[in-house]
């Protein structure tokens, strides 16, 4: 019986430890934003942050997307939670969501009412170079994954794309380039 009971206990206190290190991963800054506790519930309000979620392996956290989202295809089956110029505020609210990812500022009418219900609104750019799109992947996945396991998540599903980008440049360098004229 003592066996037992000590069983159990050692089985709680792990468990508890587990919860306990997730839970200090957080809050974390991502640029201006703070991110208070692990987001469980997600809309995305943009095509880009919706994939970029799907890419760190987070997919499962969301809970509605914009109106353009249809890949991955899991996303489509979410409700639609209007778009960055016009989100539908009361149905982000009734998704109780704990975070909105957009690839633009939002309207600054909206971002007061989501913040007033607790909603926190991460907005990470389309990125102009690799290194942008580096960084909001690491930014995207320490948001989601907390300052342990998020930034190297991030780093991970970046280096996937570098991947393919260099696989399509390899490709294209072993071709011969075709000569042609056109005649008007």
């Amino acid at each position: 019986m003592k066996k037992r009971l000590l069983c159990c206990w050692l089985a709680a206190a792990c468990l508890l430890g587990l919860v306990a290190c997730e839970q200090a991963d957080f809050p974390v800054k991502v640029g201006e934003t703070t991110i208070s506790a692990l987001p469980v519930r997600v809309v995305s309000l943009s095509p880009l942050t919706t994939e970029m979620l799907d890419a760190i392996g987070a997919a499962a956290h969301l809970v509605g997307r914009s109106d353009q989202c249809n890949y991955p295809s899991a996303a489509a089956d979410q409700p639609s939670m209007g778009t960055v110029l016009n989100p539908d505020v009361d149905a982000i609210v009734a998704s109780q969501a704990s975070l909105v990812l957009t690839a633009a500022p939002l309207e600054t009418d909206a971002m007061q009412r989501l913040e007033s219900h607790g909603i926190t609104v991460l907005c990470l750019s389309a990125g102009e170079t690799l290194d942008e799109v580096k960084e909001n992947y690491v930014s995207l996945a320490t948001a989601m994954g907390g300052r342990n396991q998020g930034p190297a998540n991030g780093e991970r599903a970046y280096a996937m794309i570098r991947e393919h980008l260099q696989a399509i440049t390899d490709t294209l360098e072993r071709q011969t380039p075709v000569k042609a004229c056109y005649l008007a």
